[in-house]
């Protein structure tokens, strides 16, 4: 399942004394966090482990999936620049999966549509 990424903007005041109207500017982008569940199975699983507070890394996602089982040569993905915030336990019910619940912050403006080269 593809997280949701937010991507908020603000605004910025762009009025002079000229006139009356008070006029807006596009202001800045992003500054949001992501936030996704991932499977809990330390004994199977390196993503949960190779993952701690603090460390930074990247997040790929690919919109639209991959043409085959796994990434290959044209596919297309977005690169995010990120950094570990939180690492927490999730609450799975009694018989369910054990997850962990990642919050990462965004460090530099994402790559969109990157294609993926050999």
């Amino acid at each position: 399942v593809i997280p949701q990424i937010p991507r908020s903007a603000s605004t910025a005041d762009a009025s002079d004394l000229s006139t009356t109207f008070e006029k807006k500017a596009r202001g800045t982008v992003g500054g949001d966090s992501i936030t996704f569940e991932l499977k809990r199975d330390t004994a199977t699983e390196t993503e949960y482990a190779s993952m701690d507070e603090g460390e930074a890394g990247f997040l790929v996602v690919f919109r639209k999936g991959t043409a085959g089982a796994a990434p290959a040569v044209g596919d297309k993905c977005d690169v995010f620049s990120v950094e570990v915030n939180t690492k927490g336990d999730g609450q799975p019910g009694r018989n369910d999966v054990d997850f962990a619940v990642f919050d990462l912050v965004v460090t530099d403006n994402p790559s969109r549509d990157v294609t993926c080269a050999a």
